[in-house]
């Protein structure tokens, strides 16, 4: 059955779907195998979508080579790191007197990239029809679990 969606609520969806592993049932089964094998290429393209290009990667692949040589590690030689972000201590300044002329190397491939994240965030917006295998309020076991039962949402016909 078509469904119209958000992106962003196929996105839920599709994440969701591996919270229903380990429901019993063949049709809730099918159901869920049926659903996935749907929606498989519709996510792939908003992977694709979503990939940075050539010179974005080349970009990143140097910052992340700058951020390997000044960053700080712990004991055991593993990098430090703060809020996801590489702690660089009294190596800031040397980190970022390079960092500057590589960011201006690739000021265009940058700006596309938050362009491309931009366009990718504002489609998540937009509505999306896609086919979806229901199942019935009576193929759902009693003991599914409220965190399932938000996923089994979508599946379960009016």
């Amino acid at each position: 059955m078509q469904v119209t969606i958000t992106r962003a609520e196929l996105l839920e969806l599709w994440h969701g779907l591996p919270v229903l592993a380990d429901l019993k049932g063949f049709k809730l089964g099918y159901a869920v195998a049926r659903t996935k094998a749907k929606l498989r290429p519709v996510i792939g393209g908003f992977d694709k979508a979503l990939k940075p290009d050539a010179a974005f990667q080349a970009f990143e692949e140097k910052r992340m080579k700058l951020c390997r040589k000044y960053a700080q590690k712990d004991p055991r030689g593993n990098f430090m790191s703060s809020s996801d972000s590489f702690v660089f201590g009294e190596n800031q300044e040397a980190f970022d007197g390079e960092m500057a002329p590589l960011t201006a190397e690739f000021t265009e491939a940058i700006e596309a990239r938050k362009r491309q994240i931009e366009d990718y965030n504002a489609s998540l917006l937009e509505s999306i029809s896609v086919e979806v295998y229901q199942i019935t309020e009576a193929d759902v076991p009693v003991d599914a679990s409220v965190r399932q039962v938000e996923v089994l949402i979508r599946l379960i016909q009016d």
